[in-house]
């Protein structure tokens, strides 16, 4: 069932984009998403368009945080498994 709800968000982020492919909160919430799919590395892309097109410091600062946690899980995957464990 979550597999299914996470393809219906991207589906949605993707039907806002197709709209209005400047809309930074979309992209954003595609980065959730692929970030919760463990698709990092297109959670991180995601991040990089959302910053690039937000304007506003407070929640460029909010997309960075995002950014760096799906990098960091991309980079290093087994650290973040074991903390989760540990």
């Amino acid at each position: 069932a979550r597999l299914c709800q996470h393809d219906q968000a991207l589906a949605s982020y993707d039907r806002a984009l197709a709209i209005r492919p400047d809309m930074a909160e979309a992209q954003f919430g595609r980065g959730i998403v692929l970030r919760e799919q463990t698709r990092f590395e297109e959670a991180v892309n995601c991040f990089d368009r959302a910053i690039a097109l937000n304007r506003n410091d407070a929640v460029r600062g909010l997309f960075h945080s995002h950014r760096a946690e799906a990098l960091n899980r991309a980079i290093h995957p087994d650290d973040f498994e074991h903390a989760l464990k540990g």
